[in-house]
Protein backbone atom coordinates (compact mmCIF):
# COMPACT_ATOMS: atom_id res chain seq x y z
CA UNK A 1 0.00 0.00 0.00
CA UNK A 2 1.27 3.50 -0.95
CA UNK A 3 0.47 7.16 -0.22
CA UNK A 4 -2.42 8.25 -2.81
CA UNK A 5 -1.75 11.34 -2.92
CA UNK A 6 2.14 11.13 -3.97
CA UNK A 7 2.30 10.98 -7.73
CA UNK A 8 5.51 9.38 -7.26
CA UNK A 9 3.91 6.58 -5.48
CA UNK A 10 1.77 6.50 -8.33
CA UNK A 11 4.13 6.14 -10.48
CA UNK A 12 5.91 3.07 -8.88
CA UNK A 13 2.81 1.42 -9.02
CA UNK A 14 3.08 0.93 -12.65
CA UNK A 15 6.42 -0.54 -12.64
CA UNK A 16 5.99 -3.41 -9.72
CA UNK A 17 5.93 -6.43 -11.53
CA UNK A 18 2.67 -7.58 -12.48
CA UNK A 19 2.09 -9.99 -9.79
CA UNK A 20 2.06 -7.31 -7.47
CA UNK A 21 -1.26 -5.56 -6.21
CA UNK A 22 -0.47 -1.80 -5.44
CA UNK A 23 -2.83 -0.34 -3.59
CA UNK A 24 -3.08 3.97 -3.43
CA UNK A 25 -4.18 4.43 0.17
CA UNK A 26 -6.41 7.62 0.90
CA UNK A 27 -5.99 10.17 2.98
CA UNK A 28 -7.92 9.62 6.27
CA UNK A 29 -11.16 11.93 6.27
CA UNK A 30 -9.64 14.15 8.95
CA UNK A 31 -6.44 14.43 7.62
CA UNK A 32 -6.71 17.95 7.59
CA UNK A 33 -8.02 18.71 10.83
CA UNK A 34 -5.70 16.58 12.92
CA UNK A 35 -3.20 19.21 14.01
CA UNK A 36 -1.04 17.05 16.86
CA UNK A 37 3.12 17.52 16.64
CA UNK A 38 5.09 14.59 17.62
CA UNK A 39 8.06 16.29 17.94
CA UNK A 40 10.35 12.56 19.32
CA UNK A 41 10.06 11.10 15.56
CA UNK A 42 12.68 11.95 13.39
CA UNK A 43 14.23 14.37 15.55
CA UNK A 44 16.67 14.69 12.43
CA UNK A 45 14.41 16.18 10.07
CA UNK A 46 16.51 13.33 7.31
CA UNK A 47 12.94 12.53 5.59
CA UNK A 48 10.86 15.73 6.72
CA UNK A 49 9.24 16.65 10.21
CA UNK A 50 6.79 19.28 11.49
CA UNK A 51 2.80 18.70 11.06
CA UNK A 52 2.73 17.18 7.56
CA UNK A 53 5.23 14.23 9.44
CA UNK A 54 2.97 13.79 12.09
CA UNK A 55 -0.24 13.46 9.70
CA UNK A 56 1.65 11.01 7.50
CA UNK A 57 2.81 8.65 10.40
CA UNK A 58 -1.21 8.84 11.50
CA UNK A 59 -2.01 8.14 8.09
CA UNK A 60 0.18 5.15 8.01
CA UNK A 61 -1.15 4.01 11.35
CA UNK A 62 -4.99 4.03 10.51
CA UNK A 63 -4.47 2.40 7.39
CA UNK A 64 -3.38 -0.66 8.89
CA UNK A 65 -6.82 -0.62 11.06
CA UNK A 66 -8.57 -0.87 7.70
CA UNK A 67 -6.03 -3.78 6.38
CA UNK A 68 -8.92 -6.16 6.00
CA UNK A 69 -10.46 -4.12 2.90
CA UNK A 70 -8.01 -4.89 0.50
CA UNK A 71 -7.96 -8.76 0.98
CA UNK A 72 -9.85 -11.46 1.24
CA UNK A 73 -7.64 -13.70 3.02
CA UNK A 74 -8.35 -15.38 6.47
CA UNK A 75 -5.19 -13.75 7.45
CA UNK A 76 -3.81 -10.70 7.07
CA UNK A 77 0.18 -9.93 7.38
CA UNK A 78 1.51 -6.18 8.53
CA UNK A 79 5.16 -5.29 7.33
CA UNK A 80 6.70 -2.07 6.73
CA UNK A 81 8.86 -1.41 3.99
CA UNK A 82 12.49 -1.54 5.53
CA UNK A 83 11.74 -4.89 6.01
CA UNK A 84 13.56 -7.89 4.07
CA UNK A 85 12.32 -11.74 4.60
CA UNK A 86 14.79 -13.90 5.10
CA UNK A 87 14.10 -17.25 5.03
CA UNK A 88 12.10 -19.96 2.73
CA UNK A 89 9.79 -21.72 5.10
CA UNK A 90 7.61 -18.54 5.85
CA UNK A 91 3.76 -19.83 5.90
CA UNK A 92 5.41 -23.28 8.39
CA UNK A 93 6.70 -20.91 10.43
CA UNK A 94 4.21 -18.32 11.13
CA UNK A 95 1.82 -20.86 11.81
CA UNK A 96 3.84 -23.67 13.72
CA UNK A 97 2.07 -27.01 14.19
CA UNK A 98 0.56 -27.22 17.51
CA UNK A 99 -1.53 -29.62 19.86
CA UNK A 100 -5.08 -27.30 18.07
CA UNK A 101 -3.78 -26.99 14.58
CA UNK A 102 -2.07 -23.94 13.10
CA UNK A 103 -2.30 -20.53 14.93
CA UNK A 104 0.35 -17.70 13.71
CA UNK A 105 2.91 -16.08 16.45
CA UNK A 106 2.90 -12.74 17.64
CA UNK A 107 6.00 -11.75 18.92
CA UNK A 108 7.06 -8.95 21.72
CA UNK A 109 9.20 -7.98 24.72
CA UNK A 110 8.38 -6.90 28.04
CA UNK A 111 11.59 -5.67 29.59
CA UNK A 112 10.42 -2.27 27.69
CA UNK A 113 7.50 0.23 26.68
CA UNK A 114 7.80 1.90 23.84
CA UNK A 115 3.90 2.63 23.10
CA UNK A 116 2.12 2.83 26.68
CA UNK A 117 -0.66 4.96 26.13
CA UNK A 118 -1.65 3.57 23.32
CA UNK A 119 -2.74 0.43 25.28
CA UNK A 120 -3.58 2.11 28.45
CA UNK A 121 -6.22 4.64 26.36
CA UNK A 122 -7.83 1.09 25.27
CA UNK A 123 -8.47 0.20 28.72
CA UNK A 124 -5.82 -2.37 28.64
CA UNK A 125 -3.18 -3.26 31.36
CA UNK A 126 0.30 -3.23 29.39
CA UNK A 127 1.80 -6.69 29.58
CA UNK A 128 4.32 -6.57 26.97
CA UNK A 129 5.14 -4.02 23.77
CA UNK A 130 4.31 -5.76 20.54
CA UNK A 131 6.09 -3.02 18.41
CA UNK A 132 8.38 -5.82 18.33
CA UNK A 133 9.10 -7.52 14.58
CA UNK A 134 7.47 -7.85 11.40
CA UNK A 135 4.96 -9.34 9.33
CA UNK A 136 2.15 -9.15 12.05
CA UNK A 137 0.11 -11.79 10.96
CA UNK A 138 -3.77 -11.11 12.23
CA UNK A 139 -7.05 -12.92 11.33
CA UNK A 140 -8.87 -11.07 9.35
CA UNK A 141 -11.96 -10.60 12.24
CA UNK A 142 -9.96 -9.27 14.07
CA UNK A 143 -9.11 -5.85 12.58
CA UNK A 144 -13.21 -5.23 13.01
CA UNK A 145 -12.82 -6.64 16.00
CA UNK A 146 -10.00 -3.75 16.83
CA UNK A 147 -12.34 -0.85 15.25
CA UNK A 148 -15.30 -1.81 17.33
CA UNK A 149 -13.22 -1.87 20.52
CA UNK A 150 -12.37 1.62 19.69
CA UNK A 151 -15.65 2.67 18.62
CA UNK A 152 -17.03 1.46 21.87
CA UNK A 153 -14.58 3.54 24.10
CA UNK A 154 -14.70 6.98 21.82
CA UNK A 155 -17.48 6.93 19.36
CA UNK A 156 -19.78 8.37 20.94
CA UNK A 157 -23.67 8.07 20.69
CA UNK A 158 -23.95 9.30 16.83
CA UNK A 159 -26.47 8.30 14.18
CA UNK A 160 -27.89 5.03 14.26
CA UNK A 161 -27.33 5.31 10.00
CA UNK A 162 -23.48 6.26 10.36
CA UNK A 163 -21.33 3.51 8.73
CA UNK A 164 -18.66 1.75 10.63
CA UNK A 165 -15.92 4.11 8.79
CA UNK A 166 -17.60 7.52 9.42
CA UNK A 167 -18.09 6.03 13.68
CA UNK A 168 -14.46 4.81 13.37
CA UNK A 169 -12.75 7.78 11.82
CA UNK A 170 -14.39 9.63 14.76
CA UNK A 171 -13.45 7.34 17.58
CA UNK A 172 -9.93 7.42 16.33
CA UNK A 173 -9.10 10.88 15.98
CA UNK A 174 -10.53 10.80 20.14
CA UNK A 175 -8.18 7.92 20.66
CA UNK A 176 -5.14 10.05 19.29
CA UNK A 177 -5.81 13.02 21.39
CA UNK A 178 -6.31 10.92 24.49
CA UNK A 179 -3.25 9.01 23.82
CA UNK A 180 -1.25 12.23 23.36
CA UNK A 181 -2.55 14.05 26.27
CA UNK A 182 -2.61 10.83 29.06
CA UNK A 183 1.39 10.37 27.41
CA UNK A 184 2.09 14.14 28.81
CA UNK A 185 0.42 14.56 31.44
CA UNK A 186 1.99 13.65 35.11
CA UNK A 187 4.00 11.34 35.96
CA UNK A 188 5.18 10.74 32.46
CA UNK A 189 5.45 14.53 31.09
CA UNK A 190 6.49 12.94 28.06
CA UNK A 191 6.56 14.98 24.86
CA UNK A 192 3.06 13.24 23.48
CA UNK A 193 3.21 9.69 22.31
CA UNK A 194 1.59 8.78 18.77
CA UNK A 195 -0.09 4.92 18.96
CA UNK A 196 1.39 2.53 16.95
CA UNK A 197 -0.84 -0.03 15.42
CA UNK A 198 1.09 -3.00 16.67
CA UNK A 199 0.96 -2.03 20.22
CA UNK A 200 -2.66 -1.49 19.84
CA UNK A 201 -3.47 -4.59 17.79
CA UNK A 202 -1.15 -6.82 19.96
CA UNK A 203 -2.34 -5.79 23.14
CA UNK A 204 -6.08 -6.62 22.13
CA UNK A 205 -5.52 -9.73 21.09
CA UNK A 206 -3.43 -10.64 24.14
CA UNK A 207 -6.38 -9.86 26.39
CA UNK A 208 -9.35 -10.39 23.93
CA UNK A 209 -8.17 -13.28 22.14
CA UNK A 210 -5.24 -14.95 23.01
CA UNK A 211 -5.96 -18.48 22.08
CA UNK A 212 -6.36 -17.70 18.79
CA UNK A 213 -2.34 -17.53 18.55
CA UNK A 214 0.79 -18.46 19.66
CA UNK A 215 2.75 -16.41 22.00
CA UNK A 216 6.44 -15.65 22.18
CA UNK A 217 7.13 -12.41 24.81
CA UNK A 218 10.62 -12.58 25.42
CA UNK A 219 11.29 -11.42 29.19
CA UNK A 220 7.76 -11.62 30.22
CA UNK A 221 8.60 -13.24 33.26
CA UNK A 222 8.89 -9.47 33.68
CA UNK A 223 5.42 -8.66 33.92
CA UNK A 224 4.08 -11.86 35.17
CA UNK A 225 3.27 -13.53 31.49
CA UNK A 226 2.62 -17.01 31.86
CA UNK A 227 5.84 -18.97 31.00
CA UNK A 228 4.44 -21.25 28.35
CA UNK A 229 4.35 -17.66 26.16
CA UNK A 230 7.89 -16.50 26.85
CA UNK A 231 9.51 -18.99 24.58
CA UNK A 232 11.34 -18.13 21.50
CA UNK A 233 9.82 -18.96 17.82
CA UNK A 234 11.87 -18.19 14.91
CA UNK A 235 11.14 -15.51 12.84
CA UNK A 236 10.56 -15.05 9.42
CA UNK A 237 12.03 -11.61 8.46
CA UNK A 238 14.34 -8.52 9.49
CA UNK A 239 13.34 -4.80 10.34
CA UNK A 240 16.84 -3.68 8.18
CA UNK A 241 16.70 -0.13 10.14
CA UNK A 242 17.17 -1.54 13.45
CA UNK A 243 19.99 -4.12 12.34
CA UNK A 244 22.00 -4.63 15.48
CA UNK A 245 20.55 -2.34 17.57
CA UNK A 246 21.30 -3.12 21.41
CA UNK A 247 18.49 -1.42 24.35
CA UNK A 248 21.89 -0.06 25.75
CA UNK A 249 22.41 2.28 22.91
CA UNK A 250 20.11 4.84 23.95
CA UNK A 251 21.16 5.14 26.99
CA UNK A 252 25.09 5.44 26.45
CA UNK A 253 24.12 8.12 23.43
CA UNK A 254 25.22 5.38 20.89
CA UNK A 255 24.38 6.93 17.02
CA UNK A 256 22.42 3.94 16.06
CA UNK A 257 20.62 6.10 13.28
CA UNK A 258 23.47 5.72 11.19
CA UNK A 259 22.20 2.58 10.50
CA UNK A 260 18.62 3.24 9.39
CA UNK A 261 18.06 5.05 5.70
CA UNK A 262 18.35 8.87 5.41
CA UNK A 263 21.35 8.96 8.22
CA UNK A 264 23.89 10.28 8.04
CA UNK A 265 25.71 10.95 5.81
CA UNK A 266 22.57 9.68 3.94
CA UNK A 267 24.49 8.01 0.93
CA UNK A 268 27.02 5.95 2.94
CA UNK A 269 23.37 5.06 5.17
CA UNK A 270 22.02 3.96 2.02
CA UNK A 271 24.35 1.86 0.92
CA UNK A 272 24.99 0.39 4.44
CA UNK A 273 21.51 -0.12 4.43
CA UNK A 274 21.40 -1.80 0.96
CA UNK A 275 24.35 -4.05 2.34
CA UNK A 276 22.66 -4.99 5.53
CA UNK A 277 19.52 -5.84 3.70
CA UNK A 278 20.98 -8.20 1.31
CA UNK A 279 23.37 -10.20 3.95
CA UNK A 280 20.11 -10.68 5.56
CA UNK A 281 18.64 -12.14 2.34
CA UNK A 282 21.76 -14.05 1.39
CA UNK A 283 21.32 -15.79 4.55
CA UNK A 284 18.43 -17.13 3.38
CA UNK A 285 19.10 -17.76 0.02
CA UNK A 286 21.95 -19.90 1.03
CA UNK A 287 20.43 -21.75 3.62
CA UNK A 288 19.13 -24.43 0.97
CA UNK A 289 20.51 -26.16 -2.41
CA UNK A 290 20.58 -23.79 -5.88
CA UNK A 291 19.26 -25.85 -8.54
CA UNK A 292 17.72 -24.98 -11.95
CA UNK A 293 14.12 -24.85 -12.69
CA UNK A 294 11.83 -25.92 -14.91
CA UNK A 295 11.32 -22.66 -16.49
CA UNK A 296 13.06 -19.47 -16.81
CA UNK A 297 12.63 -16.11 -17.80
CA UNK A 298 10.18 -13.10 -17.21
CA UNK A 299 6.92 -15.45 -18.36
CA UNK A 300 8.20 -18.32 -16.45
CA UNK A 301 7.60 -16.09 -13.05
CA UNK A 302 3.73 -16.15 -13.18
CA UNK A 303 1.39 -18.80 -13.59
CA UNK A 304 -1.63 -18.98 -15.55
CA UNK A 305 -3.12 -17.63 -12.07
CA UNK A 306 -1.57 -14.32 -12.43
CA UNK A 307 0.18 -15.59 -8.98
CA UNK A 308 4.14 -15.42 -8.75
CA UNK A 309 5.43 -18.94 -8.56
CA UNK A 310 7.46 -19.69 -5.52
CA UNK A 311 11.37 -20.62 -6.09
CA UNK A 312 11.49 -22.58 -3.25
CA UNK A 313 10.37 -25.99 -5.03
CA UNK A 314 10.41 -29.10 -2.63
CA UNK A 315 13.38 -31.49 -3.14
CA UNK A 316 11.24 -34.12 -4.89
CA UNK A 317 9.72 -31.98 -7.47
CA UNK A 318 11.29 -31.89 -10.84
CA UNK A 319 14.63 -29.42 -11.35
CA UNK A 320 17.68 -29.23 -13.49
CA UNK A 321 21.36 -29.21 -12.69
CA UNK A 322 22.52 -25.78 -12.43
CA UNK A 323 23.89 -23.83 -15.63
CA UNK A 324 27.81 -23.24 -15.23
CA UNK A 325 26.47 -19.44 -14.90
CA UNK A 326 24.03 -20.09 -11.82
CA UNK A 327 26.94 -22.00 -10.43
CA UNK A 328 28.94 -19.15 -10.42
CA UNK A 329 26.73 -17.19 -8.76
CA UNK A 330 25.96 -19.56 -5.98
CA UNK A 331 29.59 -19.22 -5.19
CA UNK A 332 29.96 -15.45 -5.28
CA UNK A 333 26.59 -14.71 -3.41
CA UNK A 334 26.85 -18.15 -0.74
CA UNK A 335 30.45 -17.94 -0.43
CA UNK A 336 31.89 -14.78 -0.30
CA UNK A 337 28.94 -12.66 -0.35
CA UNK A 338 27.82 -14.12 3.11
CA UNK A 339 30.96 -12.36 5.07
CA UNK A 340 29.26 -9.54 6.08
CA UNK A 341 26.65 -12.06 7.80
CA UNK A 342 28.89 -14.55 9.14
CA UNK A 343 31.51 -11.58 10.22
CA UNK A 344 28.34 -10.44 12.82
CA UNK A 345 26.93 -13.61 13.90
CA UNK A 346 26.18 -16.94 13.04
CA UNK A 347 23.46 -16.62 10.56
CA UNK A 348 20.58 -18.39 11.88
CA UNK A 349 20.71 -16.14 14.75
CA UNK A 350 19.06 -13.70 12.48
CA UNK A 351 16.05 -16.02 13.40
CA UNK A 352 16.28 -15.16 17.03
CA UNK A 353 17.00 -11.82 17.23
CA UNK A 354 14.30 -8.58 15.97
CA UNK A 355 17.48 -7.12 15.69
CA UNK A 356 19.63 -9.18 14.20
CA UNK A 357 22.93 -9.25 14.78
CA UNK A 358 21.73 -7.34 17.97
CA UNK A 359 18.95 -8.75 21.28
CA UNK A 360 20.29 -12.57 20.07
CA UNK A 361 17.88 -15.01 22.33
CA UNK A 362 20.38 -16.95 24.51
CA UNK A 363 20.16 -20.96 24.98
CA UNK A 364 20.64 -20.12 28.96
CA UNK A 365 17.55 -17.89 29.12
CA UNK A 366 15.24 -20.12 27.56
CA UNK A 367 16.68 -23.41 29.73
CA UNK A 368 13.13 -24.40 30.54
CA UNK A 369 11.60 -24.14 26.77
CA UNK A 370 12.39 -27.79 25.88
CA UNK A 371 11.96 -28.05 22.45
CA UNK A 372 11.52 -24.41 21.91
CA UNK A 373 15.44 -23.83 22.96
CA UNK A 374 17.02 -22.03 20.71
CA UNK A 375 19.53 -25.39 20.04
CA UNK A 376 16.43 -27.41 19.41
CA UNK A 377 14.60 -24.39 16.94
CA UNK A 378 17.84 -24.55 14.88
CA UNK A 379 17.69 -28.17 14.59
CA UNK A 380 14.25 -28.10 13.31
CA UNK A 381 14.94 -25.01 11.08
CA UNK A 382 17.94 -26.60 9.31
CA UNK A 383 15.60 -30.41 9.20
CA UNK A 384 12.81 -27.54 7.82
CA UNK A 385 15.17 -26.39 5.16
CA UNK A 386 16.24 -29.76 3.87
CA UNK A 387 12.73 -30.16 2.16
CA UNK A 388 13.61 -26.85 -0.16
CA UNK A 389 15.55 -26.13 -2.50
CA UNK A 390 16.00 -22.73 -4.49
CA UNK A 391 15.09 -22.71 -8.33
CA UNK A 392 16.26 -18.84 -9.58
Amino acid sequence: ALDGESPADEAACSVVPSWVRCILMPRPPFYDDFNIEYVTINTGKHQGGGLERSRGLVWKEWSECWADRYSTADYVAITDSDTVFSTFGVQELLFPLGKFGRKSVVWAHAESAQFPYAVLSLKLQWQAEFMDSFPLVVHRRHFKGLRSHVITLYGGSGGGAETESVLFDRAYMAYLRQVFEASRAPPRAGPGECPSFHSMMGSYLWWLHRRDYVWSIRHGHLTDVPLRHTCPRLRVAQHVAYWGRETWFDQVGYPWRHLKVNGRPTQLSEVAYGARATAAILAGLCAVPWVGGPESGEQGLVGADGIRRAFAMGVNESWLPLDPGLRDLNRDLCTHGMGLAEGVAAPEDRLLSRTYPGMRWTVAEAAYCGGLRPDRLRLEYRQLMARFVFAP
